[in-house]
């Protein structure tokens, strides 16, 4: 096996993924891009390296999913690349690094040394080059070919760039969460009432009702019109107007959990982002954390 890798200039859409083989104790030197030893840079042997386009986690943390679901889910690999390499890459127990074309500058040439061990070089469906034409690295072409584009991820997200998919506010969970809000108001505000001895408690659920109403009414236009975009390298939130309002690297995020009708995704530094009034809140937060090759 030849030991050069050649990153092409203007290649994208490539995935290249390495075990790295090292105790649970050294991870933090693996996956912490912010310290100064981060050694992903240095094994591959190189002096750059973009984290906002790099993945390391255990394949542990990744529940019943395993590698390959995070590559399919989290990345658009096709069935053709992937139907004879799962079990090979689901039996991966350590820690993985998943390397996106964008994070490199290229035209760089890779060395991976110990102890990196190459996975495997995959093709997104917005790859520019074939599996077969990134260079001299033998094992680095399990599948040959540039695949064909996924249907699903094409008509779930074709308006928006780089989004593998785009999560939208449902209008019906919204009018149900804001009747929810206006019940416990309105049972709220007579029990207030009631205890102050007030002869009129039912005022107060005539006030709650009207206030959760008029509010629900005068930001409907703008919740609705939010929407939050899963890219393969982050999950941004984009305003009415299409503005990015907020974007998490993919490689910061550290669980994506379920909140009623919400799904909220937690960075390594604690910071929290909030999609709110999802119809399939457990669908959009297992695909998020697929992408993130987090559990949840």
């Amino acid at each position: 096996m030849r030991d050069r890798m050649q990153v092409r200039k203007g290649e994208r859409g490539l995935v290249r993924v390495f075990a790295v083989d090292v105790a649970p104790g050294e991870d933090w030197l693996w996956r912490d891009p912010d310290q100064a030893e981060w050694q992903l840079p240095r094994a591959l042997g190189i002096d750059r390296l973009d984290p906002a386009d790099v993945q390391v986690f255990r394949a542990g943390e990744m529940d019943e999913i395993g590698l390959s679901g995070l590559l399919s889910a989290g990345h658009g690999i096709s069935e053709a690349q992937l139907a004879d390499e799962r079990d090979r890459l689901d039996a991966e127990t350590g820690l993985i690094a998943v390397i996106r074309s964008a994070a490199f500058d290229a035209p760089v040439e890779l060395s991976p040394r110990p102890p990196l061990r190459l996975l495997g070089v995959y093709a997104e469906p917005s790859a520019s080059i074939p599996v077969a034409d990134v260079g001299d690295y033998e094992s680095a072409r399990p599948r040959t070919g540039t695949p064909a584009p996924d249907p699903d991820e094409e008509e779930e997200a074709p308006e928006h760039g780089d989004a593998r998919a785009v999560f939208r506010p449902d209008r019906d969970r919204y009018i149900r969460d804001h009747l929810w809000l206006a019940a416990l108001g309105m049972v709220g505000a007579t029990a207030v009432l009631w205890a102050l001895g007030n002869a009129e408690f039912w005022v107060g659920a005539v006030a709650a009702l009207l206030a959760v109403a008029v509010r629900g009414w005068y930001l409907a236009s703008e919740e609705l019109s939010r929407r939050w975009e899963l890219t393969p390298a982050a999950i941004r939130a984009v305003a009415a107007d299409g503005t990015h309002e907020r974007s998490v690297p993919l490689s910061q995020v550290a669980q994506v959990r379920k909140l009623g009708s919400a799904v909220q995704v937690i960075t390594r530094g604690g910071d929290k982002m909030l999609l709110k009034y999802m119809a399939e809140g457990e669908r959009v937060r297992d695909r998020i954390a697929a992408a993130a090759g987090v559990g949840t």
